[in-house]
């Protein structure tokens, strides 16, 4: 028969909280004084209930008493300082530091190395005293402090640059800090007195003149103070001196001429300066920053074409580089056209005949110029016959060829670059009349016929 067992601390109705039963065991958790006394167990079953008794006794101790050692140390700024936790009579604990207090944080730069307290970098802010602590069944053991003090070494704020030399219009900018700390407040003033004007700013240990003018030339001084330490007042640092000289005039680079044309392999020359500036660094580039065609030459500021080709037109910069912002200036670009022998437009196919009411093609192109300008008239100028189409692309089209049809066409190319225009050796069109009826012979088959005869064209392309 099952038995229902249940503990009972006797003179209480209920089980402290950290006193818990796991089963038919009383578990306690961290025993305290308190948990002394007698605990009864009840079993129960349907027909029956036996109880007996136990009692518990707690003997009383002592939190252990943690050693800081050295209790006292005085380090130089920058120095390591080492503190260390004993705890006699006691093995295995945890060790918890702590600053000023128990449960006091320990400041930045602070670091916990077993049973040690290290500080690498000793700063104003890491003095003060530091405790470790504890905690056993007994409770929290609290150590004597370990005192640290921080001697700082004398400290003065520094400027830079010492001279500065900017133009009317640029600015200007001055730093102070002071070397250990970091947190020093700086302010600024003019050596002679004179107040800081609404252009001059000052932030950070920055001072700051936007579009200097010749009356922010002088001297100016930097003053800082330590906010943590106000037995200290404030120091100034040596002054700077801002130097204010005449804006640079800017460089204009010209070039001669801005455009030319020429006959191909013929020489050409560009020619780019600065006025007034002789030693002005100058280079050409092609349009779009490209390097120059291998047939080019820059030459001390002159772009040099000993034999222009085809590939030689287009656009080309002279840039001169500006020592004061580091930077090229562009001149306008100058611009090469190089003449091309002018070919005559060709016809295909120069003569062809064909049936009455079939089809006949003419195709018209200038070798080496696809953008050429290409029409179509009779011999002569004449205005092309009715169902006659010319597509504007060099293609005249007939689509039903009749005999006002038959006869010489020409085709003229005009260059959009010379609008000078060219016509083609004339192209035939013959026209045969069909018969009205075609009778093959007798048992024969009937014979195919295929119009034009004869068709030429480029290589690539169709018909």
């Amino acid at each position: 028969e099952p038995v229902t067992v249940e503990w009972t601390k006797i003179g209480s109705n209920t089980l402290p909280p950290h006193v818990k039963q796991v089963g038919n065991q009383l578990v306690i958790d961290s025993v305290q004084p308190s948990d002394a006394g007698q605990y009864r167990c009840t079993g129960t079953t349907t027909q029956d209930i036996a109880t007996d008794e136990s009692s518990l006794t707690v003997e009383a101790g002592t939190p252990p008493r943690p050693v800081v050692t050295p209790p006292y140390q005085s380090v130089r700024e920058n120095e390591r300082a080492v503190f260390e936790c004993i705890v006699p009579g006691v093995t295995g604990c945890e060790i918890q530091w702590h600053k000023d207090q128990v449960g006091g944080p320990l400041p930045p730069g602070v670091r916990r190395y077993g049973n040690k307290l290290i500080i690498a970098n000793a700063k104003k802010e890491h003095a003060g005293n530091y405790i470790c602590s504890v905690r056993t069944n007994f409770g929290l053991g609290e150590s004597n402090p370990g005192r640290l003090d921080v001697q700082r070494e004398p400290w003065r704020p520094e400027a830079d640059p010492p001279v500065l030399n900017v133009a009317v219009g640029d600015s200007a900018r001055f730093r102070c800090f002071v070397r250990g700390v970091p947190h020093a407040e700086f302010s600024w003033r003019r050596e002679d007195g004179q107040p800081l004007d609404n252009s001059v700013d000052q932030a950070g240990g920055f001072l700051t003149i936007q579009g200097a003018q010749q009356h922010h030339a002088g001297r100016y001084i930097c003053s800082a103070t330590d906010p943590q330490d106000p037995t200290q007042g404030p120091i100034d640092a040596a002054p700077v001196t801002l130097n204010i000289k005449e804006a640079a005039k800017p460089l204009v680079p010209q070039v001669d001429p801005l455009q030319q044309t020429v006959d191909l392999g013929q020489p050409a020359r560009f020619r780019c300066w600065v006025e007034g500036n002789p030693q002005a660094q100058i280079r050409w580039v092609g349009s779009g920053n490209r390097p120059l065609p291998s047939g080019a030459r820059d030459n001390r500021g002159e772009l040099v074409f000993h034999s222009v080709t085809r590939n030689d037109a287009g656009e080309y910069i002279c840039k001169v580089y500006d020592p004061q912002t580091s930077r090229y200036i562009d001149a306008p670009p100058a611009r090469l056209d190089v003449n091309q022998p002018s070919h005559p437009p060709e016809v295909d196919p120069p003569e062809q005949t064909v049936l009455e009411n079939t089809p006949a093609n003419i195709r018209c192109w200038v070798p080496g110029n696809p953008n050429a300008r290409v029409t179509w008239k009779r011999r002569g100028g004449s205005a092309l016959p009715h169902d006659a189409h010319d597509d504007g692309r060099g293609n005249l089209r007939i689509d039903r060829a009749q005999t006002i049809h038959e006869g010489d066409y020409e085709c003229t190319a005009v260059d959009p670059r010379t609008n000078q225009p060219q016509v083609s050796q004339p192209a035939r069109i013959n026209v045969k009349l069909a018969a009205n009826e075609i009778q093959p012979e007798q048992g024969s088959p009937p014979r195919p016929v295929a119009s034009p005869p004869v068709i030429t064209v480029p290589h690539g392309e169709t018909t």
